[in-house]
């Protein structure tokens, strides 16, 4: 089990208002939900577009993550995405090149401090023998400590390695 603790930044664009807080997105640590800015009405769309950026967990300081998806607002606090991923390889092997993938998930805000992500994801690699070997889940939660300040845990899980990262950003 790997444990790592990073620092990360947020930030969040919302149809309706451009606040700081991260209530909407699927899951950021660099985040940006994109909207048009002649759909700003007084209602928030249900729709919305996101783009994370992340270091990875690892023992190197350049491997990093990028998911960029479409985020559906089925209740005021229940969000359905689906996404892609690019990464830089964590395996040894094949150090220095570029993984990517989909994933398919939940983000479930208990309130504007507190939220709940899960996701499951597929990375298909050439050398895979069952599906097992390359699909992970993760689950993640976040608190806002204060309007700049957010705390976030994260369990990630894949055949071949399981981590726990605890991480403690800054949101602008």
């Amino acid at each position: 089990m790997l444990f790592s603790s990073q620092a990360f930044c947020s930030t969040n664009f919302s149809s309706t208002d451009f606040s700081s807080t991260d209530t909407h997105s699927a899951d950021s640590e660099h985040s940006s939900t994109i909207s048009s800015p002649a759909n700003l009405t007084e209602t928030q769309s249900p729709h919305r577009l996101f783009m994370s950026a992340a270091p990875s967990s690892g023992e190197q300081f350049d491997e990093w993550r990028v998911d960029t998806g479409y985020a559906y607002s089925v209740f005021d606090n229940i969000d359905l995405y689906v996404a892609t991923r690019i990464s830089s390889s964590e395996h040894n092997e094949n150090r220095g090149s570029i993984n990517r993938g989909f994933l398919s998930g939940v983000n479930y805000h208990f309130n504007h401090k507190l939220s709940l992500n899960s996701a499951i994801y597929a990375s298909p690699d050439s050398e895979a023998v069952t599906i097992s070997d390359y699909i992970g889940a993760e689950l993640s939660g976040k608190y806002m400590l204060t309007d700049n300040l957010n705390l976030k845990a994260t369990v990630d899980y894949e055949e071949w390695q399981s981590a726990i990262e605890v991480k403690l950003g800054f949101s602008f």
